[in-house]
């Protein structure tokens, strides 16, 4: 690849598309959208129940909370700051590349979204002209253990982003949130909303999830996926659960523990989704895996061509896995590798197949550990590669139509 011109380009010039940016939905602003007898529960959880960081007992179940050390910051942030001055937020770390930027240095606590109004003021100050929303507190969705509710739920976010967040500002964009507990509902969701205008994907949480996405019992969903024309997202969270692979609990620490829980769950329903043929099929399905990073893409698809070659007639598959990955599996890159040499990353994604038209660009806006996109803008990449990454990848991908930048 050649690096001639990169110089030139600036992030400014780039049509730049956000692949995982998180809204936050606390229970009482759902309750009114939820249908009863579940409003009611929503309501008395509003007025009854602490609302700590992705932590609400009966709404968001997180047993990380109950058995980590809690240090101020981070991942385990105390309350939530809601200050909209970006300015204030973002400071240079000094560390990682020299440049990046982290959330709550001074505050020490995560901040959240409250409005799309504010959000739209944050993307445009980070330079973002296309954000692709998913849910906060619903990462856990999965681990609820009854299946109405799980479904009520998702009914209600769908609902509720779409009318608070999607219709109310320009360059939002939504993934229905689709609840693995009732898949027949699910898909009844993406039939009823798939074609909604601002809706581009479907989000699979996998933190919890059991079985595996991979399981045929969740073929309806893919199936209203495919007939809609929505890209499958696969998003995790750091997560304690008695199911494979969040059984993290001999890990001391969240630091470990946070190590290995984002990738594990992308590995294993990447696995997962081989082992029955999900890709073969559904020949017109594309999937994105996000806030797991790509250095763990070439190796399992090496891995898994290796065990496809030996032991084909366990996979139900036409062809090696790496016939499907190179041009419809997508990896965002949040958290972003850091490796001494940055130039590293330009060989990393070469070794994926496909990956200069595969890799899309991911924030975690506005979580603590989000990738500034002018950090990973001024990574060593040619610039090309910059204008696939940080955009045009996400536009092919979702099926969004490119925005017409204009100079100021």
């Amino acid at each position: 690849m050649s690096t001639g011109g990169s110089k030139r380009l600036k992030l400014e010039d780039l049509v730049v598309v956000d692949c995982d940016i998180h809204i936050n939905e606390p229970p009482g602003e759902l309750a009114p959208y939820c249908d009863m007898p579940w409003r009611v529960a929503l309501e008395s959880l509003h007025d009854n129940v602490p609302h700590r960081y992705q932590d609400i007992p009966g709404y968001a179940p997180n047993i990380s909370t109950y058995i980590e050390v809690i240090f101020p910051g981070g991942i385990q942030a105390g309350p939530h700051e809601t200050e909209n001055s970006i300015s204030e937020r973002l400071v240079a770390d000094g560390k990682n590349g020299g440049g990046r930027k982290v959330v709550k240095e001074k505050l020490g606590r995560d901040p959240i979204v409250s409005t799309a109004g504010q959000l739209r003021g944050e993307l445009d100050e980070l330079l973002i002209d296309i954000g692709v929303c998913v849910p906060d507190n619903f990462l856990t969705i999965a681990a609820l253990d009854n299946p109405d509710y799980a479904a009520a739920l998702g009914r209600a976010y769908n609902r509720w982003m779409i009318d608070q967040w999607l219709s109310r500002v320009d360059g939002l964009k939504g993934l229905l949130l689709t609840v693995p507990q009732d898949p027949v509902d699910a898909a009844r969701e993406i039939e009823l909303l798939g074609n909604e205008e601002h809706i581009v994907g479907i989000m699979l949480p996998t933190a919890g999830v059991n079985p595996l996405w991979g399981n045929r019992k969740y073929d309806p969903i893919f199936e209203a996926a495919q007939a809609a024309n929505l890209c499958c997202v696969f998003h995790g969270l750091t997560y304690i659960f008695p199911t494979f692979p969040n059984q993290l609990e001999q890990l001391q620490g969240l630091a470990p523990k946070h190590v290995l829980a984002h990738p594990f769950q992308m590995i294993a329903n990447l696995v997962s989704l081989f082992s029955t043929g999900v890709p073969a099929r559904f020949p017109n399905l594309k999937f994105l895996f996000t806030e797991a990073g790509i250095g763990y893409a070439p190796y399992m698809m090496w891995r898994l061509d290796k065990e496809y070659q030996e032991r084909r007639r366990e996979m139900p598959l036409a062809h090696r896995p790496t016939h499907y990955m190179k041009d419809r599996f997508f990896f965002s890159t949040q958290p972003i590798e850091e490796p001494d040499d940055p130039a590293d990353l330009v060989s990393m994604i070469k070794l994926l197949k496909g990956g200069e038209d595969t890799v899309v660009f991911a924030s975690d806006w506005p979580h603590h550990d989000f990738d500034n996109p002018a950090h990973v803008f001024g990574l060593p990449w040619p610039a090309e590669l910059k204008r696939k990454v940080m955009g045009e990848n996400a536009l092919r991908l979702f099926n969004i139509p490119a925005p017409v930048k204009t100079k100021s």
